[in-house]
């Protein structure tokens, strides 16, 4: 078994900036570790980091309902869309409106997932923290993100029960609340982030 070459005091040395040392080496570590400011063991960014994995999550749970979605519009195609004729060169009106409201779920899974990408965390200032615990907020921030990760899961799984059937027959109600539940929730946590904390 491959054993490290360091000390077991230098390592607690390097994962601790407040503890001093001698060893300029270690102080040079800490310094970069610490990245002149930035420590990455400190709870807040724990959570920061945490928060990343959790919408990363979500965003990939939303990604596998949108390409289930795809498919089941190609399976939808092949069992509904007939050869186009002299006499009927376009499917039939509720063909075409299954497909087009199928096209706009997918869209807006997608659109939802772009946003999740791009949602916003504390920023790291001296001025935000005098209105803001970030601890408890990142906290908090991550527990509606989690909410996300459950949510999507629940439209993937949602999206994995229908069949083409289903997409003829009008029964995607599921889908649509189930976009909606996520809508909602990056709603109320975007109005997180407006109401001071402290």
């Amino acid at each position: 078994m491959l054993e490290p070459h360091v000390p077991e005091d230098v390592v607690k040395a390097v994962l601790d900036p407040e503890r001093p040392s001698n060893d300029p080496v270690v102080r040079t570590v800490q310094l970069l570790m610490s990245g002149f400011g930035y420590d990455f063991y400190d709870a807040r960014n724990v959570a920061r980091a945490n928060d990343l994995l959790v919408r990363a999550k979500a965003r990939e749970l939303l990604a596998e309902a949108a390409r289930a979605l795809a498919r089941l519009e190609h399976a939808f195609r092949d069992a509904f869309v007939p050869p186009a004729t002299r006499e009927q060169p376009l499917p039939p009106a509720d063909v075409l409106q299954t497909l087009r409201s199928t096209a706009r779920f997918v869209q807006r899974i997608d659109d939802t997932a772009a946003r999740i990408a791009a949602l916003e965390t504390p920023a790291t200032d001296a001025i935000w923290f005098r209105v803001r615990t970030e601890s408890a907020l990142l906290e908090r921030l991550v527990a509606f993100d989690v909410d996300l990760v459950v949510a999507a899961n629940d439209l993937a799984a949602t999206v994995a029960a229908l069949d083409v059937d289903a997409l003829h027959g009008g029964r995607s109600e599921p889908v649509t609340q189930g976009i909606a539940r996520i809508e909602h929730a990056l709603a109320e946590r975007a109005a997180l982030l407006t109401i001071p904390t402290r």
